[in-house]
């Protein structure tokens, strides 16, 4: 059965095939019609120089005064091909035999919906122009039009989807590593965390964890366990520079923060990490100090992570 224009001139300017196979059906179809095509081309003295393309037609070129005998060549061209098809009597389209045939070329493809969507727009645009080649032409570029809106809506469609893919990835991602990092015991990631807890005869055992921390876990342990963690994470500062005794190193503390979280100066972390150690500088006792610093540290970057870890890993 030879197949319509509105499949094939219309929908190939449209939706614009992208496939090698999509594009090979389409020629195909092309051929199947290819006498009439020609013979309406003859008719209606239509050369390929007044064939418009997509770009034209959406930016309205047609319709400037100077391509109206252009635009009703092409549109009698298109109302030629659409009767020797059967899907044109008179000036009416046959609305049913194109919904037919729309079923029978996208019989179980996803386009079928999105070409019947275009298709009712479309055929209601213009059922009430009387002159056939006028209503021919506006058939087309609506076609045209709404097959290149459904084409970005779908590009549009498929970049949220790839997008809430990505933030999902990020987000699991953050919940294994907070969980993970959450999960080790205080400045266990510190290279000189073993030594410190032999030079401070401190048990591992005995430590807290990150999340013993951030839930405020620890407030329930005893002071002893309390400072003998504080003794580790002392040491730990001692061997790092930025702390000597009870003493804290300002500036080799201001300086390590900025290398290892990449902050930049005004960055709300650094005004939290100055907070952190107003707060314990006028503390004597080092392994207390150490500990509340350690605490201070600790709850601010948690805060600053669900604050604005999701939207940073994002982007």
């Amino acid at each position: 059965m030879k197949s319509l224009m509105l499949y094939t001139y219309i929908l190939i300017i449209a939706f614009q095939p992208s496939s090698s196979r999509e594009l090979k059906k389409f020629k195909n179809l092309i051929e199947t019609i290819e006498d009439d095509i020609e013979s309406c081309k003859n008719k209606n003295n239509v050369t390929d120089a007044d064939i418009y393309n997509r770009e034209e037609i959406i930016t309205d070129l047609p319709i400037q005064p100077e391509n109206e005998e252009r635009k009703r060549r092409v549109g009698c061209w298109i109302a030629c091909i659409l009767k020797r098809q059967n899907l044109m009597e008179g000036s009416n389209i046959k609305e049913a035999q194109v919904y037919v045939i729309i079923n029978m070329e996208y019989t179980n493809s996803s386009q079928q919906v999105i070409v019947h969507r275009v298709a009712r727009k479309c055929m209601k645009q213009v059922r009430n122009i009387t002159q056939e080649c006028e209503k021919s032409f506006f058939l087309l570029a609506c076609f045209v039009k709404t097959g290149y809106e459904e084409q970005k809506h779908q590009e549009l469609e498929i970049k949220e989807i790839n997008k809430m893919k990505k933030i999902l990835f990020y987000i699991c991602t953050f919940v294994f590593v907070s969980f993970t990092v959450d999960s080790k015991k205080l400045a266990s990631v510190n290279g000189n965390y073993n030594t410190c807890l032999t030079e401070t005869n401190v048990s591992e055992d005995d430590m807290l964890t990150v999340q013993d921390i951030i839930h405020d876990r620890y407030k329930s342990e005893n002071q002893e366990t309390l400072n003998k963690n504080g003794c580790v994470v002392q040491c730990i500062f001692q061997k790092d520079g930025v702390m000597e005794d009870a003493e804290y190193n300002i500036e080799k503390m201001r300086t390590a923060f900025i290398k290892r979280t990449n902050v930049q100066s005004g960055d709300k972390r650094l005004e939290r990490l100055e907070n952190c150690i107003n707060e314990s500088k006028d503390l004597t006792e080092k392994c207390e100090k150490a500990f509340l610093l350690s605490v201070c540290l600790l709850k601010s970057e948690h805060e600053h992570v669900h604050e604005y870890g999701y939207s940073e890993s994002a982007k």
